[in-house]
């Protein structure tokens, strides 16, 4: 009999990127806030169960939906061009954080602080190079990359 998990029916339909910087996750929102002028709101935390361990990690969790990519001209929405119409688009951004003293959110990232992630109707308008550009731009952050999904194992960690 085969086994189905909810990584059969998961969808990862977004894009991940890594970030490194020692500020705290509030200062990350107001830097990253600034950055794509956007607000951020607390979500409760993302809770993983380790059940070799019987530990339970608390990682931040702050969400954004921007509803409207109509007329928006940054160098990451569509090549910095304002001419399409983006009035059914929408990008949901959200900032995780990655450690906790009794182990990751992803485990196969150790050195990253926290995970941007973009879904939504408008990501496939997004240009996930510039992103990353524009995350290194901050001052405060050490590094910042773009993630494949497809290659984590621990990808269900995502799903929430």
């Amino acid at each position: 009999m085969k086994r189905i998990s909810h990584g059969d029916y998961a969808d990862f339909d977004f894009l991940l990127f890594g970030i490194s910087s020692n500020v705290d996750d509030l200062k990350m929102c107001w830097l990253l806030n600034r950055l794509f002028s956007i607000d951020f709101n607390r979500e409760p935390d993302v809770e993983i169960q380790h059940t070799k361990l019987g530990l339970v990690s608390n990682f931040c969790n702050f969400q954004f939906e921007k509803k409207s990519m109509e007329k928006e001209i940054t160098s990451f929405v569509n090549d910095g061009v304002a001419s399409k119409d983006f009035d059914e688009s929408s990008v949901i951004f959200q900032l995780i954080g990655n450690r906790h003293p009794s182990g990751n959110l992803i485990p196969e990232h150790p050195r990253i602080d926290y995970f941007l992630l973009l879904s939504g109707d408008g990501i496939q308008e997004l240009v996930s190079n510039e992103v990353v550009i524009q995350l290194r731009g901050l001052e405060e952050i050490q590094a910042a990359f773009t993630i494949d999904v497809d290659s984590l194992k621990s990808k269900n960690n995502l799903i929430f």
